[in-house]
């Protein structure tokens, strides 16, 4: 049995703001454009809070994106900030799986300092493409991966460069019969790397792989940590502050995290304990890994 997918949900406003328990938590946007701000708009009902949305104030339609998507079945959004210049802007870029009826396939759209752009889909060939994430960087250019769910698991990566509307042709990172699932993506030391989990070698656990894009297109992997856990393991990549590293769901009650070392390469893994399930749980880990990476 394949690792389960995430919950599904919509996108509803401009931004999603998640609570540390059940209850309210809530955005779209106001004031000029230039940088929304937070404002009430719903109602979280679930302990795990992105799951469920209950709107209770109406909105312009042009602040809200894909309110059908919790009816459709699509899957849960990601999200990174575009930070513009002159003047200082910051506007959201989104992307999801959307469920067309058969499948889904990757939608993106991004605010344009007054509403969201019409939704783009990035695949739209046969096939069940899940749990797209973004990134942008400091220029504009735009990075989406995602997986597609089939006999062997692949993962994708597409870029759309700086100053461009037109999307390259999408890029399969993994290769032969690997089987890849729920990537992450970042750029460090002007390299693309895409972190993802792969079934491991011997039967019964999963692998974290990250695979550097090399001048010419082609990818070199490393196998950063090896876990007895058969469920997703969500692996995020960072690069922060001059420095790139993964953490990862290890086990039930553990996270994982490698750091890229240059001239050494990935450090050995570091467990940090992990206590709640939830989503909230496993962010507050994330961030407890952050502070270590980053202390001075």
């Amino acid at each position: 049995m394949k690792p389960g997918r995430l919950s599904r949900c919509a996108l509803i406003g401009l931004l999603l703001v998640c609570a540390a328990t059940s209850g309210s938590a809530e955005v779209s946007t106001s004031g000029g454009g230039q940088r929304p701000n937070p404002i009430i708009l719903g109602i979280i009902d679930s302990a795990d809070p992105i799951v469920q949305w209950q709107p209770i104030l109406p909105l312009p339609p042009a602040q809200v994106l894909n309110s059908d998507g919790e009816t459709r079945d699509d899957g849960r959004p990601d999200m990174a900030i575009h930070k513009l210049e002159n003047p200082t802007r910051f506007w959201p870029v989104v992307v999801w799986a959307y469920n067309n009826g058969s499948e889904h396939d990757v939608a993106f759209s991004e605010w344009d300092g007054a509403q969201w752009t019409p939704v783009e889909f990035l695949t739209t060939a046969a096939g069940d493409e899940l749990d797209p994430r973004v990134m942008v960087e400091p220029d504009g250019t735009t990075h989406v991966v995602w997986w597609v769910d089939d006999i062997s698991d692949r993962v994708y990566l597409r870029t759309r460069p700086a100053g461009s509307s037109t999307w390259n042709a999408a890029e399969l990172v993994t290769t032969g019969g690997e089987s890849g699932r729920r990537p992450g993506v970042t750029v460090f030391m002007d390299q693309v790397r895409v972190g993802y989990e792969r079934d491991a070698a011997v039967p019964g656990g999963q692998d974290v792989v990250v695979a550097t894009r090399q001048q010419g297109g082609s990818f070199v992997f490393d196998t950063v940590g090896a876990t007895p856990r058969t469920e997703r393991l969500d692996v995020v990549l960072h690069s922060v502050a001059g420095k790139l590293w993964a953490d990862w769901k290890s086990s039930e009650l553990l996270f994982g995290c490698s750091e890229f070392v240059s001239g050494s390469g990935w450090s050995t893994v570091i467990a940090e304990p992990w206590n709640d399930p939830s989503w909230v749980g496993a962010e507050e880990v994330r961030k407890a890994i952050r502070a270590e990476v980053l202390a001075p």
